[in-house]
């Protein structure tokens, strides 16, 4: 197994080698093409394990584009989203807020661990400063080092005192929390979040919840799922869970 692990790291290694020599050679005209080779290799490394094959399609794939078509790529890159989500996980991307993680199976309910990865990149945006992990891990469960910079930044917490529960589906009222609490700790709130949003079913939302999915809505971050509902503990996709990051950013940046 050790073996293996070190292959793999070999074989990435080479293949991010690869990229990056590959996007030196483009012509600084493409300063544009080489973001969105970037988003499309995010894809590629994550879906397939053999890197050194992956850093060849990019290569042969980037040497496609050309400063007259540039996006190209990106749209490769999100062409498995659905279609009302495909010029916001775009934007996301260039704008630095997604992780290999979400990029791809798009139409996949979020984890807990994933959507810690990418509140993490909206907190580095908003602020400017780079997260760092807590020093000492207080999960059993996990050492993902995204989750471990959430909850050093107070974004994230346990399930329990020592469990966060990585792999469970994170839910509605989850979310709102989580964006509701980057905006406190950021001090950047949207505009104009005063309209009050009343959900049919907000008698099922968590206490714990209830203020964070109000401001949340009421910022138009958040939305119903139809008919008044809001259903807080349902889950939410990944290419949601990006869109829903991406609101944050342009809320908060406006």
């Amino acid at each position: 197994m050790r073996k293996a692990g070190w292959m793999q790291k070999v074989l990435t290694v080479a293949a991010a080698m690869l990229l990056i020599v590959t996007v030196a050679k483009m012509p600084q005209g493409e300063a544009n093409a080489n973001a969105y080779a970037y988003a499309y290799a995010n894809v590629k490394f994550n879906a397939n394990a053999n890197a050194v094959a992956m850093g060849q399609i990019i290569k042969s794939d980037m040497e496609k584009s050309t400063a007259a078509e540039p996006e190209n790529v990106l749209d490769k890159a999100v062409e498995t989203a659905s279609a009302w989500a495909q010029e916001d996980v775009k934007s996301a991307i260039l704008q630095g807020l997604t992780t290999n993680s979400v990029l791809g199976s798009f139409q996949q309910p979020i984890t807990r661990q994933h959507f810690a990865g990418i509140v993490v990149k909206l907190m580095e945006a908003l602020t400017g400063e780079k997260a760092e992990p807590i020093t000492v891990n207080p999960f059993i469960d996990t050492d993902d080092p995204d989750v471990l910079k959430a909850y050093a930044l107070s974004v994230v917490r346990g399930v329990n005192d020592d469990k966060f529960d990585p792999q469970a589906k994170v839910s509605r009222q989850e979310i709102s929390v989580m964006l509701y609490r980057v905006f406190h700790l950021t001090g950047k709130f949207p505009q104009g979040a005063s309209q009050t949003v009343v959900f049919s079913d907000e008698g099922k939302i968590a206490s714990w919840a209830a203020d964070a999915v109000s401001y949340i809505a009421s910022a138009g971050i958040v939305q119903g799922k139809g008919n008044g509902i809001f259903d807080p503990l349902g889950s939410a996709t990944r290419e949601e869970a990006i869109v829903l990051i991406k609101r944050c950013y342009t809320a908060a940046a406006e």
